[in-house]
């Protein structure tokens, strides 16, 4: 079904390609709406257990993705970029069709229509030349419902991530401006230049293991990387390095207006960077606690900073003076006390987050073992109960 931005309006939802994304069903409170007027016929319409697949797009990796419909509410359409699934026979369970249409079974079969490992576009044609997998009824009704314990545990773990972000950014948006303060805490934040507490640090190397041990920053507060070897900017001169230390906090001379800027964490002690790095140390680390500045650098107002301290014609281009920025104030709490409890508040949250996510990464590569071997016949299921 195509339509074009006259069309915009209320009236009937649309999956298009931004709907994807990881969704294993369609994403109904996502989804644009149209007036279908003029548009939308009524074999345009979804109904129960259709799927959806992305028919075309310039990245090739989203082709063949998939959306399973249920639970349908209201009349829903799908954009021309997308193609549609409908079983005309019930020797296949759609849920167990939801589960082998993702697996690396479907893939590979997908492959053999295109170069390489993605195809350009799917049809009809090629999604009705698959040769997939098909047991018996009763344990595709069982596989699908063991594999769907898996998907649960996964959107589960993924909602608690995406509530655990939500809670990371309010709580930095109270805590690092003193809106809240935890107990025991008073006395007015102080307004300091950041050259008032932070100092440049430089710790010269020219030794050939340098190169090898070649660390970047990530854009967005990404935190950092190792670089690989040869990996070099035509504009940055690797002949002097500088040995960087847990602790550090560094910044990219190039790309601190993209936030690219960062604590040095443990893993990444002894490493080094070139001379488009800046790092900085405090003075006394007794009064000033470099964790709670690393959380600033997070914020909007930290980024400001680094954007008005650069200087150039072009975003891509901006060159960083860290004069102009050390002349820069900020606010803090007025003890290093204060400040390590908001840092370990914050630190608290991100472990956490990040073992969420180590959860998902796991249960993701979990289900995908057990899928090779249920959706090959490797492993034998029998009946399960609904809800077993």
């Amino acid at each position: 079904m195509n339509f074009n931005s006259a069309n915009k309006g209320r009236g009937i939802k649309v999956v298009g390609v931004s709907n994807f994304q990881d969704y294993v069903d369609v994403p109904y409170h996502e989804l644009d709406e149209i007036n279908p007027t003029g548009v939308v016929r009524a074999e345009d319409l979804l109904q129960e257990n259709d799927f959806v697949f992305v028919r075309s797009n310039g990245n090739r990796a989203l082709i063949g993705r998939s959306l399973f419909v249920r639970n349908l509410t209201e009349s829903v359409t799908h954009s021309g970029f997308t193609i549609r699934l409908r079983f005309i026979s019930d020797v296949m369970r759609s849920e167990f069709f939801s589960q082998l249409i993702r697996s690396d079974i479907a893939r590979n079969e997908m492959s053999h229509f295109g170069s390489g490992t993605n195809i350009s576009n799917l049809s009809q044609e090629i999604l009705g030349s698959l040769v997939v997998p098909l047991p018996p009824l009763h344990e595709q009704r069982a596989i699908a419902a063991i594999l769907s314990t898996w998907d649960e545990a996964i959107t589960l773990t993924t909602r608690l991530i995406e509530a655990l972000q939500r809670r990371k950014q309010a709580l930095m948006q109270l805590l690092l401006t003193g809106a809240v303060r935890f107990p025991g805490f008073d006395g007015e934040w102080k307004r300091t230049k950041i050259g008032d507490v932070l100092q440049p640090r430089k710790r010269l190397s020219k030794t050939t293991e340098s190169t090898n041990r070649l660390v970047s920053v990530r854009r967005r507060s990404g935190g950092l990387f190792w670089r690989a070897t040869g990996d070099q900017d035509p504009e940055e001169s690797l002949s002097t390095l500088n040995r960087i230390h847990v602790g550090d906090f560094l910044i990219s001379r190039r790309q601190v207006v993209h936030g690219a800027m960062s604590l040095v964490p443990p893993e990444f002690d002894g490493g080094y960077v070139s001379d488009s790095y800046v790092s900085l140390t405090p003075y006394d680390k007794d009064a000033f606690e470099i964790r709670f500045f690393d959380w600033l650098s997070k914020t909007y107002a930290i980024h400001k900073l680094a954007f008005v301290s650069s200087h150039g014609v072009h975003i891509e281009k901006l060159f960083f003076d860290l004069d102009t920025f050390l002349g820069h104030h900020i606010s803090v709490p007025p003890t290093a006390s204060e400040q390590t409890h908001i840092s370990n508040a914050l630190d608290s949250i991100e472990t956490y987050t990040a073992l969420q996510k180590y959860m998902v990464e796991y249960l993701t590569s979990q289900k995908r073992g057990l899928m090779q071997q249920l959706l090959t016949g490797a492993v034998r299921v029998g009946e399960v109960e609904a809800g077993g």
